[in-house]
């Protein structure tokens, strides 16, 4: 019903704006203008005066059930979408604690998986860089104690 309602009042507009786009300038032109808007007036009006509220109510509260549904949808695909935020926050922390152990890190990756609590952790790293191989044996014991990211699956680009 609402639908009907609002192609009506659509196609009334388009035919007022006709009609005044058309109408001679003066008198025709003011007179024209104040019918367009009584019978937009009256487009808008009628169906309220028609409207079920008894059904109303119902539509109120599925739209507001579908709002939340929504809502919820929204925050899921928020959170997801910070996978790239976490990504690049991982990959800096691992640069910058290279960096501390006088290693020389030219690139980072780290790989995030969604967990069963709902929170992007990280799941492998692939470490770029130059160094002592005692202080690459502490920067990978590092990451799986600090970061949780097992032995094998740390995986080394030797630059030297």
């Amino acid at each position: 019903m609402m639908e009907n309602s609002v192609r009506g009042l659509c196609a009334m507009s388009l035919l007022c704006g006709a009609a005044l786009s058309i109408s001679p300038e003066g008198s025709v032109k003011k007179v024209m203008s104040v019918l367009c808007a009584a019978v937009l007036i009256l487009s808008v009006l009628v169906p309220i005066k028609e409207m079920d509220f008894s059904s109303y109510a119902l539509e109120l509260a599925k739209l507001e059930e579908r709002e939340q549904s929504l809502k919820l949808e929204g925050e899921e695909i928020n959170s997801r979408l910070n996978r790239l935020v976490i990504q690049s926050e991982y990959e800096a922390y691992i640069m910058d604690k290279a960096t501390k152990l006088g290693l020389k890190a030219d690139k980072v990756k780290v790989d995030v998986e969604w967990s069963t609590e709902g929170l992007w952790v990280p799941a492998s790293v692939k470490i770029s860089c130059t160094g002592g191989e005692n202080l690459k044996k502490v920067l990978g014991q590092t990451v799986t104690s600090e970061l949780g990211i097992a032995p094998e699956r740390q995986y080394w680009d030797e630059n030297e």
